[in-house]
């Protein structure tokens, strides 16, 4: 009929992302202790620019991601730092354990326990890839949280050399995974990188 052909070059895949469930508990109790940001006037003047050009279905939108991730008892949290230029305290755990959000660590979760944690440090509703929050990343407001990102890491890396105990659970919870899921790229044999 039309004379098309189609040709498939398999040349990329991913896993999804498995969290290590107590390597995620510790960073989140990292997070809760050491976490809430410090931001000045002139950060909270800065992020109020971004936020008035934010639309309300925007906020409305990242409202209920976040209560789907952390809850609806933390339904009021969300409510009230919506209002805010900036989120400034920390949440809780997720409630699934689970972020949604796109990453390419997923293969990496498969070979060695993962954990992982996003700090937002930009005003709350801010899409991710937006011109606001690609503006946002030369601030001292990501700068301050890419910092605290840092140190929280930091702080977990520490736990878990100074408290084998959490270590092993970390290790344990990871190999009852293994047992039954072995881990099998995605990827075809033959594929090749451009």
């Amino acid at each position: 009929m039309t004379e098309t052909k189609l040709s498939v070059d398999f040349d990329s895949a991913c896993m999804n992302y498995v969290p290590n469930k107590r390597l995620t508990d510790l960073i989140f109790e990292n997070l809760k202790q050491y976490g809430d940001a410090e931001y000045d006037k002139f950060d909270l003047a800065y992020a109020s620019r971004y936020r008035m050009t934010l639309t309300t279905s925007q906020v409305e939108k990242m409202k209920r991601k976040l209560t789907s991730e952390f809850g609806t008892e933390t339904a009021s949290w969300v409510e009230k730092q919506s209002k805010l230029s900036l989120c400034s305290k920390v949440a809780t755990t997720p409630a699934s354990n689970t972020m949604m959000v796109s990453t390419d660590v997923g293969d990496v979760s498969w070979v060695v326990p993962t954990g992982q944690f996003n700090y937002g440090c930009e005003p709350l509703g801010t899409a991710p890839h937006s011109w606001q929050w690609v503006a946002n990343g030369k601030s001292e407001i990501a700068h301050k949280g890419i910092e605290k990102a840092g140190q929280i890491l930091a702080f977990s890396a520490l736990d878990l050399i100074h408290q084998p105990d959490v270590l092993e659970e970390v290790k344990d919870e990871f190999a009852q995974f293994k047992e039954s899921r072995p881990f099998q790229s995605m990827l075809l044999d033959n594929a090749k990188p451009h």
